[in-house]
């Protein structure tokens, strides 16, 4: 194992003069994020120590390998299809410095599992990217193949400790499910190793039963349940999903329930008057109609050992009028019975409180995809169509904008000179309003066209960025939601 370990120490030495290959991308799945389609990517001949890893880590699936590793101008590391040739790719200069910061070798071998599982699985086939669902698939496989291995549940999660984004994406989902998803693979390659006996039968002619012997592994006892809370506190201003809100935190110990369905419950009251907040659309609440968060999970040790356990909610579950509040919570944990019912296990956190002032709420904006179709028509003249899919929430009857910038690929904004497509500093632009209807709209496709004369270019060949972002209409100005869609780069000749 120490020999497979060393191509992670390794990478950077690789020949630099070796065979290079360009490689356009058709689908991919990045390890934290998603890559442009116009990028210009170049693959690498891999080092022979990254060759004897994936050998390795195929070993464990028993199946043979259907992609070719390369090093790559990829952020991380990447399953891609290209010319229907699957590859993974990987950043030699990134695996290095996971290495350094994790101080161990199977973060980079997590990682490399994780991108062996989207192929394996089939991700790169179809045409839809990246998508919480296939990472999260791809993090049970690392987690199931890292204690095939001989990783610790420990080790088999420390790149995603390191990695991962605490809120998710539309492509990624947030740190602690995919933690989660490691965890489920690790766990079931060890169950799956606990169940499989070796059936030994002595000679033919003292013929046994064979006898198979299986020793639980410290099972559930919920008449010993209990549960001791060291400290419960509260983050504001986050973000989940573009909703602002409050995380509750709470770091506790709960015991005898491994392999259980259990939930954590956050309750939230009016410090001034002892009050529970009262729920009005049954999203955030509880059975009697009061402001609650709540979360499921699963220990898996006979002690398990919560040091940051979060629960997530949006600042308008709280439904509050306009005003300066002191709010206090308290957590309890529960264990499901037969029949969906909820037992407690232990008693419930001390209680404790926040400041929280409640104005008109802002509106907000998911981000989610940026597209563009080039050469169509809008009546006689031709140009690229911008399509543009994202949610807007609190913006009920409030004048919205969505709005396309160019730049060189130097940086600068394209020059307007007619007056016709430009923003308010005489830079090529292009915008469309929209007035959403409710307090959550979802836009799936809205378009933009710009027509290629208002491109403002001379004869030639363009390399050009195409940037956009929305705003909404605030005391007679333009305020931006957020910090707009990912830039897309492409090629423009006149």
């Amino acid at each position: 194992m120490k020999k497979l370990f060393l191509w992670v120490s390794l990478l950077l030495l690789a020949d630099m003069a070796l065979s290079q290959e360009r490689l356009l991308v058709t689908n991919s799945s990045d390890y934290s994020g998603e890559i442009s389609p116009v990028e210009d990517l170049y693959g690498f001949a891999s080092d022979t120590e990254a060759d004897d890893a994936m050998k390795q880590i195929m070993k464990y699936t028993g199946l043979p390998s259907n992609f070719t590793i390369k090093a790559a101008n990829v952020p991380n590391a990447a399953a891609i299809l290209y010319q229907d040739k699957r590859f993974i790719l990987y950043n030699q200069y990134f695996m290095i410095r996971i290495k350094d910061e994790t101080k161990t070798d199977w973060a980079a071998l997590s990682i490399l599992a994780h991108e062996i599982g989207h192929h394996l699985s089939g991700h790169t086939l179809d045409t839809q990217g990246s998508r919480p669902d296939k990472e999260l698939e791809a993090d049970r496989f690392s987690g199931f193949i890292l204690y095939k291995m001989g990783a610790s549940i420990e080790e088999a999660r420390t790149a995603m400790d390191a990695l991962a984004s605490e809120t998710g994406t539309p492509t990624h989902p947030p740190k602690s499910a995919r933690l989660a998803a490691v965890t489920n693979g690790w766990l079931e390659a060890e169950n799956q190793n606990e169940a499989v006996k070796p059936i030994r039968s002595e000679p033919t002619e003292k013929p046994v039963s064979p006898v198979i012997t299986v020793v639980p592994k410290s099972p559930a006892d919920p008449q010993r349940a209990s549960a001791v809370f060291r400290r419960v506190w509260v983050e504001q201003g986050v973000e989940e999903g573009g909703v602002k809100g409050l995380r509750v935190h709470a770091s506790f110990i709960l015991s005898h329930l491994p392999g259980e369905n259990c939930k954590a419950v956050a309750w939230f009251y009016d410090e001034a008057s002892g009050e529970p907040l009262e729920d009005f659309n049954g999203l955030y609440s509880t059975s009697t109609g009061d402001v609650s968060a709540g979360v499921d999970f699963v220990p898996s040790d006979v002690s398990s050992d919560f040091t940051d356990f979060s629960l997530f909610l949006p600042y308008d579950e709280l439904h509050l009028e306009e005003g300066n509040y002191r709010i206090k919570f308290q957590i309890g944990l529960f264990h499901q019975m037969q029949g969906d019912r909820m037992q407690q296990v232990g008693p419930v956190s001390a209680f404790s409180s926040f400041e929280y002032k409640f104005g008109k709420p802002i509106p907000s904006a998911l981000f989610q995809k940026l597209w563009v179709d080039f050469d169509v028509y809008e009546g006689i003249r031709k140009g690229l169509r911008i399509h543009l899919q994202f949610s807007v929430r609190n913006g009920k009857d409030k004048p919205c904008r969505a709005v396309a910038w160019f730049y060189s690929d130097s940086g600068l904004p394209l020059q307007d000179y007619n007056g016709k497509y430009n923003s308010v500093d005489g830079k090529v632009s292009v915008g469309a309003d929209f007035l959403p209807r409710y307090d959550s709209a979802d836009y799936s496709d809205l378009t933009l066209f710009m027509p290629y004369d208002e491109l403002h270019l001379s004869s030639g060949h363009h390399s050009l960025k195409l940037d956009a972002g929305l705003f909404f209409e605030n005391e007679g100005a333009l305020k931006q939601l957020g910090e707009g869609f990912e830039a897309r780069t492409f090629s423009f000749s006149k």
